[in-house]
């Protein structure tokens, strides 16, 4: 009697192998999910932390500026000259405290929805880029989006903006999100396209770029895909689709 097992074929181990592949990849869409919630939770915690607390301390200071400002007026001439000191610090720390919140979390995306996040992206990167046209072309309704979706939407409008301000030196950019009919329902695409210099194998390996490849891994995990298209001299487009899920009260 013999116990001596037969070595499996070519055929056994290359199935094997990319069952594994998949599990693994299965897997690590799911982490990335995992952590791409729990990203945006803290974010969201901490930027509702900078408008309750130091928000509130801010006011509070400048409420009493003006109140010391007003009562020196014409009485005291250098402790009203403190008083505006103060004010125009707190003016400038605010701004600085805004930026940041708006960062974390645009507090317009919960309240108004994505469309509305995205007009105000927009014109926010125009206010810092007054010589450099973005339009931008949106479908009518884009609000039925889940939460991580939208966020994610969100980021990728703003992190290929921040690219194309800080690499392309383009003189119009373009941002398009349309609904496009899928297989299984509807898909969301999302392009930024830029006229500057483009792209070549240097500038997409240096670290800027690491948040466009941690923009492709989120985007994979729900179930999208991007595509670069670019070369130098020739300007950069960036399309992103995802799948329009219907949101669900318990992904939030």
């Amino acid at each position: 009697m013999s116990f001596r097992e037969d070595p499996p074929s070519d055929a056994t181990m290359v199935g094997q192998l990319t069952s594994e592949i998949a599990r693994l990849r299965r897997y690590n869409h799911a982490l990335t999910l995992r952590l791409a919630r729990a990203l945006e939770a803290e974010h969201k915690q901490l930027a509702r932390e900078l408008h309750d607390e130091l928000g509130q301390s801010l006011t509070a200071i400048k409420t009493d500026a003006v109140l010391i400002s007003n009562l020196s007026q014409g009485t005291n001439a250098q402790s009203h000259a403190s008083a505006q000191a103060i004010l125009d610090t707190v003016s400038r720390i605010y701004e600085v405290v805004y930026s940041m919140m708006r960062r974390l979390r645009p507090s317009v995306l919960d309240e108004l929805g994505l469309g509305p996040a995205l007009e105000t992206l927009i014109a926010e990167w125009h206010q810092h880029h007054p010589y450099v046209p973005c339009q931008l072309d949106m479908a009518q309704n884009v609000n039925d989006l889940d939460d991580l979706a939208g966020i994610t939407v969100y980021r990728t409008v703003q992190e290929l903006l921040t690219n194309a301000a800080r690499y392309s030196a383009a003189t119009r950019v373009t941002v398009t999100v349309a609904r496009e009919p899928a297989p299984h329902g509807e898909r969301l695409r999302v392009t930024v396209a830029d006229n500057g210099r483009g792209l070549s194998d240097q500038t997409t390996s240096t670290p800027g770029g690491f948040g466009l490849h941690g923009l492709i891994e989120r985007v994979q995990a729900l179930g999208g895909w991007l595509d670069l298209d670019s070369a130098p001299g020739r300007g950069t487009k960036v399309s992103v689709w995802l799948p329009i899920k219907q949101p669900k009260p318990d992904d939030e």
